[in-house]
């Protein structure tokens, strides 16, 4: 990026709470990606536990251990749609999954040399972080006909901080194929980062009954009000989101896939007394500290 480009895309992420980065990779590099992928989804149909765990973003969202402690792990969610009443599987098992996550971009060596990369180090630069360290990574596969709508939210209703959410969290967005208006794109409210406060939590509780953690959303029928408007991005494509600017995707009912790799960061040195909230789900461990984007 020269300087040019650099001050558009800062002023568009301070403007809008997003920006969109067209062909920001080529495509030998998605493509390496892709062939990584392909091998994590055969390792998967191998498992004998495939097909236990169900992810549905939005109020369902999971909350057993499979997911709590995954932060760490390379773990694989399903979609609803792969199964019918019954719970039969009725897409091949290979097209079921919602995600893998949450720990690619340091156990998975490909997709952690590609999250480490210099361009992603450029970028956070020019957006002004300081310190920003990578707090989880996933690759979301949005299937044809089954991949399941995203509902509207903010980042940092999940990856909350202190001593205010505001650009403390970022994250970067990769789409492996185009995603367009009729695979599931992404959809904004363009500056609702700005205006619209944090109204909804999910945090870490303690089930009364059983003493076991799960997870509890603070304000479960918040609706947001604005104007979405789609962001269609080319396969390549980088699309930068504030935690704090309101989102959303559609159902995937095309016969296109729209996979995309994904990574969220924070910046602790956005305030002085900047801190991770220990309320949320997503918690770094022994194993697996927040590594630091610009020290790797």
């Amino acid at each position: 990026m020269n300087m040019f480009e650099s001050s558009l895309i800062k002023q568009q992420f301070n403007d809008d709470g997003f920006a969109i980065i067209q062909n920001f990779f080529d495509r030998s590099i998605i493509d390496e990606l892709k062939i990584e992928t392909e091998k994590l989804v055969s390792q998967f149909e191998n498992d004998e536990k495939s097909g236990l765990y169900i992810f549905t973003a939005g109020t369902e969202m999971k909350s057993d251990q499979y997911f709590l402690e995954s932060g760490d792990k390379i773990r694989y969610f399903l979609e609803k749609d792969a199964f019918d009443y019954d719970g039969n599987l009725v897409v091949n098992i290979k097209h079921s999954l919602n995600k893998i996550g949450h720990a690619l971009h340091w156990l998975n060596p490909v997709f952690r040399r590609f999250t480490f990369n210099e361009k992603f180090k450029q970028l956070a630069m020019t957006l002004g972080l300081k310190d920003p360290v990578i707090v989880q990574s996933m690759i979301i596969f949005k299937n044809p006909k089954i991949g399941g709508e995203v509902v509207e939210h903010q980042d940092a209703s999940y990856l909350h901080t202190f001593p205010k959410p505001n650009g403390s969290v970022i994250g970067f967005w990769i789409p492996f194929e185009d995603a367009t208006e009729q695979n599931g794109c992404l959809e904004f409210i363009p500056g609702s980062h700005q205006t619209i406060p944090l109204p909804s939590r999910w945090i870490r509780s303690k089930n009364p009954i059983n003493g076991s953690t799960q997870m509890k959303h603070t304000n479960p029928d918040v609706k947001y009000v604005g104007q979405f408007i789609p962001a269609p991005a080319k396969s390549g494509s980088c699309v930068v989101i504030d935690g704090m600017v309101v989102h959303r995707s559609a159902p995937n009912h095309s016969d296109l896939p729209r996979p995309i790799y994904t990574f969220h960061m924070f910046d602790r040195a956005k305030f002085d007394d900047s801190r991770w909230d220990e309320n949320n789900w997503l918690q770094p461990t022994d194993e697996l500290p927040f590594p630091s984007l610009y020290d790797n």
